[in-house]
């Protein structure tokens, strides 16, 4: 069972999210910065699929992945600017969604990779927003939802 925690205070732009997983910092740390791991887990929403255009993952990198609806073909835009990566502690990047109607809706997500024992790591990620509007969008877009079911997908991934 999942022990996804999303906070999501009133009034507060930010959401923290919380997921442990069976596998050494280092392991679930490289599910995030390889590309061919990347894309065996991450998941928009269901019915997708992911294609990792852009992944320089170092300080100053920057990346582009594009979801794709497997019944139309229509593709969604997602990129940002690494700000840091310091292997395997912490990632801190800039996310942006390239579809929306006005640019500069980004928001800062930092991912903090923590070992709670040799065997299992905890993400802890906090995503902070330039206005309230924008975190209650993610919010209402079923952000647990995706996250729950990319996790699973990654607890997968992890098991091999």
């Amino acid at each position: 069972m999942s022990d996804l925690r999303v906070a999501a205070e009133p009034g507060v732009p930010i959401i923290i999210t919380e997921r442990s997983f069976n596998a050494s910092r280092d392991k679930v740390f490289a599910a995030f910065v390889e590309k061919d791991k990347l894309e065996r887990w991450w998941v928009t929403a269901p019915g997708y699929s992911i294609r990792v255009d852009t992944l320089e993952a170092r300080t100053g990198g920057r990346w582009r992945f594009v979801s794709i609806d497997k019944n139309t073909n229509q593709e969604y835009v997602f990129f940002g600017s690494f700000h840091e990566v310091s292997a395997p502690e912490r990632i801190v990047w800039t996310f942006e969604f390239e579809q929306m109607p006005e640019r500069g809706h980004v928001s800062l997500e930092r991912f903090e990779f923590i070992e709670k024992d040799p065997a299992t790591t905890l993400i802890r990620t906090t995503s902070t927003f330039l206005s309230m509007a924008d975190r209650d969008w993610i919010v209402q877009s079923g952000t647990g939802d995706g996250l729950e079911k990319s996790y699973g997908h990654l607890d997968r991934l992890l098991e091999i």
